[in-house]
């Protein structure tokens, strides 16, 4: 795409670089659901102990739960609770799919709830922040929503790597992780 760009005719350039920044878009969200899928399924099949994991594992194996109780009566709310207080030895083993919702359009503040769904600090794509919002979620919508909009102030190179860069770095927060085992409860 980018040698595309690179050779193409001024009046075909826009078109192009309206399909890149549609491109990069989807390379990143799908990168980001990928990998925060991939963590939760490391995890599981671990299958720790919430008493092992830091506390924000046991907080959301309740979210659904929690969110499905408003209205219910208070003899199904005790046993919810009775339930929460009493499941810490449970073993992690499945993670609800809806953790991992970038609602379509993963701008900073759905990134936000990826991190601390996944234990991870959100404060290291703070730089990233602008470009999430503006140059690839704001200019995805203005394209894939029909408005006639010219991409001109695009370059391509600089596109392609600030989104590689993003995957990457969200990507390596989740390895180390893995790795440092970032997951696990501080030892006692």
């Amino acid at each position: 795409m980018k040698l595309a760009i690179a050779n193409a005719k001024l009046e075909e350039k826009n078109g192009f670089l309206r399909a890149l920044v549609v491109m990069c878009y989807a390379h990143w969200e799908g990168h980001a659901k990928f990998c925060g899928e991939r963590y939760f399924q490391f995890l599981t099949k671990r299958r720790l102990r919430f008493s092992q994991l830091k506390p924000h594992f046991y907080n959301i194996r309740f979210l659904r739960e929690l969110s499905a109780a408003n209205g219910t009566s208070h003899e199904q709310k005790m046993n919810l609770a009775h339930k929460i207080c009493s499941s810490l030895e449970d073993r992690f083993s499945h993670f609800p799919k809806e953790l991992f919702d970038t609602k379509s359009n993963l701008n900073s503040e759905v990134l936000a709830d990826l991190c601390l769904v996944c234990g991870i600090e959100f404060e290291i794509f703070e730089d990233y922040i602008d470009f999430m919002d503006r140059m690839l979620l704001k200019r995805r919508n203005e394209v894939a929503h029909g408005e006639a909009v010219f991409i001109d102030a695009v370059d391509a190179d600089d596109l392609v790597d600030r989104t590689t860069s993003l995957m990457r770095t969200f990507r390596d927060e989740i390895d180390n992780h893995v790795t440092l085992q970032g997951y696990r409860a501080a030892p006692e």
